[in-house]
């Protein structure tokens, strides 16, 4: 029990100090409600800076991501060409190689 009694008296000696630490200040009505004010205009500049730089971030990975899709589509349709044009004339080119390689065997 003498345990119990010290270790509460051990607390309310540290409520104590930090009730000095913090002062005796008790604030008007008014002061309080300016101080809420305050830290509601702080909170909202918070928030729309951090609005700014989520848009910022949003608007940068969109444009990347659209120029590396639009390059890609790009490449993609540059390898079709090519391919569309080089293709028919190697397997041109291969099918007479392979008719002359059966006239020989004949």
């Amino acid at each position: 029990m003498d345990k119990n009694k010290n270790k509460i008296s051990n607390l309310q000696e540290d409520w104590q100090k930090l009730d000095n630490l913090t002062g005796d200040s008790k604030l008007s009505p008014s002061e309080i409600h300016q101080k809420m004010e305050y830290f509601a205009l702080e909170k909202k500049k918070r928030l729309l800076k951090e609005l700014a730089y989520f848009l910022l971030t949003a608007v940068v990975l969109l444009a990347t991501a659209f120029y590396i899709l639009f390059q890609s589509v790009l490449f993609f349709m540059i390898v079709q060409g090519v391919i569309f044009t080089v293709g028919p004339i190697i397997g041109f080119l291969l099918f007479k190689k392979e008719k002359e390689k059966e006239e020989r065997a004949l």
